[in-house]
């Protein structure tokens, strides 16, 4: 996750009051700030460029760049309420990244300070122009930095129009929009996440490579597809789920990512030959569709391995709200090649066996490597090919080594950069 950190972000956690009201922190007496506010779900790179202008904006005008940022996500917040449920991040399997792996990306562009609000029913009735005028008043709002087709409020009824027409009503802040749209005219995908495993050895293409426009239309119209940006989210998880992993670091401008803690398994890829780390408990990130993949495991140690792990002790800002500082400069631990697997080991297993999504990765040329207990991440480079059942365990020792071959070839069998 090693972006333009330039120095030290100070994160703050906000909780709205049961009226849904935000008590502000003051960030500088003296000088004003350049707002962004969104999800930021995946940090791509559309969230990318407007985080870059509004760290350029701040610095032009002498001012903060501040982000704010909403947990959970406000779309599985809304469908959680709709439920009768509470809305946990834990619980949002759609996420492409987590509170945690959002606020390191951000704090990795050079930001000077991150907001994290938490995003509930009462917050959820705040109206756009209510929220624009407490962003002037209580953080000193000079310029509001959004994407094209970015939306506030209440009802989600400040669009871009609405926004700029009380920027010049008031005259007290400017908005700038920024093209996030991507590098094409955008993309289709299905109006659900859906997976589908790649029934071939390779990456897959995008379905739609190569089809005239009346062929596109008639594809996307059989499949209840929906129109969206090249850079968005929801493009990103149509390509994990079908296996596309090119296609997503296109998007994200790195290796799609899952983290967790390294977890007991049934040690069978040790007695093979190929010991393997176990992610699991709370896997950060969304996980792709079943299948071996070519990628790199990154070993934070024990300890969360948050930003909070080894930043400054919690200071105040001016009206005593606490904080916590991160280093953007920080370098994050070598990517270790390695050939990760998804899903159930079919080759062990019953037909119809209860058995949990797994995710394991073999470091190339590791027998000895302990990690039980670190948490860890596992950067995904390519899809090699999809699960299957070997009739025998010999046979499954040569895919194996087939894996582990195909793995240093895409890796340079060495730590990435």
């Amino acid at each position: 996750m090693e972006g333009k950190g330039i120095g030290i972000v100070k994160i703050f956690k906000l909780s709205p009051d049961d009226h849904g009201k935000v008590d502000w922190p003051l960030l500088d007496a003296q000088r004003r700030s350049v707002v962004t506010i969104g999800t930021f779900d995946g940090v791509h790179k559309g969230h990318q460029a407007v985080l870059s202008t509004t760290v350029e904006l701040a610095r032009k005008h002498d001012s903060f760049s501040l982000v704010i940022i909403f947990t959970p996500r406000p779309s599985f917040a809304h469908l959680a309420w709709k439920e009768g449920r509470t809305a946990s991040e834990e619980e949002d399997r759609l996420a492409l990244t987590s509170l945690r792996q959002r606020e390191e990306l951000i704090a990795r562009q050079g930001v000077d300070a991150l907001f994290e609000m938490e995003y509930t029913p009462e917050f959820a009735q705040t109206t756009y122009t209510a929220f624009l005028g407490q962003l002037v008043g209580k953080v000193g709002m000079r310029t509001l930095v959004l994407g094209e087709d970015a939306r506030l409020g209440k009802d989600r009824s400040g669009d871009i129009k609405a926004i700029r027409n009380v920027a010049q009503a008031v005259g007290v802040f400017e908005l700038e929009v920024v093209d996030d749209q991507g590098e094409t005219a955008g993309t289709w995908v299905p109006g659900t996440v859906t997976y589908q495993a790649p029934q071939r050895k390779g990456e897959p293409a995008n379905p739609l490579a190569g089809m005239s426009k009346a062929q596109k239309r008639a594809y996307t119209k059989k499949h209840h597809m929906r129109p969206v940006r090249d850079w968005s989210s929801s493009h990103v998880r149509d390509c994990l789920a079908t296996g596309r992993i090119a296609e997503a670091r296109s998007v994200l401008g790195r290796d799609p990512q899952v983290a967790g803690v390294v977890v007991h398994g049934d040690a069978r890829g040790r007695d093979l030959g190929f010991p393997t780390a176990n992610v699991g408990g709370y896997r950060e990130g969304f996980i792709p569709v079943d299948g071996v993949y070519a990628g790199y495991l990154l070993d934070y140690g024990f300890g969360d391995g948050s930003v909070s792990e080894g930043a400054a002790s919690r200071q105040e800002d001016l009206s005593g709200h606490p904080y916590r500082e991160f280093d953007g400069r920080d370098r994050e631990p070598a990517r270790l090649p390695a050939a990760i697997s998804v899903g159930l080991n079919d080759t062990f297993h019953e037909a119809g066996e209860d058995v949990s999504r797994t995710i394991e990765a073999y470091v190339l040329g590791s027998h000895d490597l302990d990690l039980y207990g670190h948490r860890v991440a596992v950067d995904f480079a390519a899809f090699l090919r999809p699960m299957v059942r070997f009739d025998s365990a010999e046979e499954l020792v040569d895919q194996l080594k087939e894996d582990e071959r195909r793995t240093e070839e895409l890796t340079d069998g060495q730590a990435g950069s």
